[in-house]
This record gives C-alpha cells, sequence and structure tokens, in this order.
C-alpha cells in the first residue's frame, strides 16, 4: 500500500530474516558433532519419523523409496545449507527451489513441514544429548523456522501452484485405476 494505505506485507523469508539471527557458529559446531556420520544420522531422522508418522512410508510420499539414499539425500542437502548460513541469497533461492521441488512429491502442507523440524530437532537432541540444551535448541527453531517459511514460499509460488495442479490430475488418475 502506498500513502495513506494499509502496510505492505513483507513475505514470510523477510519476516523471519527480521528475527533475532541465528548464531551461525553455534549452529555449525553443532551441526558438525552431530554428522560424523551422515548416514547414521539420516537413518535416525527417518526412523524417528517413521514412528511418528507411519503413513508417510506406507502409503505417503515415501512409498516405495530407498529411505537409506533419501535419508542422505536429506543429510546432504541440510549439510549444503548450513555451509550457506552466510550467503542468504543463495541460500534463499536454494531452500525456494527445494520447496518448488516437493510439490512435484506432494509435499505443500505447513504441517509436513511442522513435523519435519519436529522430527529434526528429536534426532539432533538424540545425536547431541546434554550439549542440546534450551539455547541450542532456539537457535535451530530459528533457523529451521526460517527453512520452512521459504520452502513454502517456493512450493505457493505459481511455478508451485501449477505443480500442485499437476500432481492432484495425476493422482487422481491413479485413483481411477
Amino acid at each position: 500500500g502506498g500513502p495513506g494505505g494499509p502496510p505492505v506485507q513483507s513475505p514470510p523469508a523477510a519476516a523471519a530474516a527480521q528475527e533475532p539471527s541465528t548464531n551461525h557458529a553455534v549452529i555449525r559446531a553443532s551441526w558438525s558433532a552431530v554428522t560424523r556420520d551422515l548416514q547414521a544420522v539420516g537413518n535416525l531422522f527417518y526412523s524417528n519419523l517413521f514412528a511418528i508418522a507411519p503413513d508417510l512410508a506406507i502409503n505417503g510420499p515415501f512409498k516405495g523409496v530407498d529411505t537409506q539414499k533419501q535419508a542422505m539425500r536429506l543429510m546432504q542437502m541440510l549439510d549444503a545449507a548450513i555451509k550457506l548460513l552466510d550467503q542468504p541469497d543463495l541460500l534463499i533461492a536454494s531452500l525456494s527451489e527445494l520447496g518448488l521441488r516437493h510439490v512435484r512429491y506432494g509435499v505443500w502442507d505447513p504441517a509436513g513441514y511442522d513435523l519435519v523440524g519436529q522430527v529434526l530437532i528429536q534426532t539432533l537432541r538424540q545425536g547431541l544429548g546434554d550439549k542440546f540444551d534450551s539455547a541450542l535448541e532456539a537457535e535451530w527453531l530459528r533457523l529451521y523456522k526460517t527453512i520452512k517459511l521459504v520452502m513454502l514460499q517456493g512450493a505457493n509460488s505459481p511455478a508451485g501452484k501449477s505443480l500442485r495442479i499437476h500432481y492432484e490430475q495425476q493422482q487422481k488418475k491413479k485413483q481411477e485405476k
């Protein structure tokens, strides 16, 4: 809005960027400590996820997926994102594209992102034990909130909305068979 009009609403990523900044050094140090074996951490993440939401593996987006490979992809993606913390333009572009790609797998619901965030925190807590205190948890929650908001921006972009329509049409065809 212009002068005298309603204030312009900032996009979610901009709102997240205005929050107290994430302590990159603390995030990097904790990530480094927990990810000496990316495959093991990824496997633990998916074990935790499927314990909470078994239907994701049975009928959801992970049906028929090699979770060993998916676990490694997830860990590599998080690793790359953490390496880009000091390059927010690249990080935002990368996460937005990732959110757009997730629409192809039927993932655009904020609740799904919330579940992933919950499982990520649980996995970090298991991996770091007593080192995962409330201050570190707050840092990770702040970072994940930004990741979620930017990915959802990608998923809800015009291209994301177009992909969603295509995905829903494909699902409807599968159900008719």
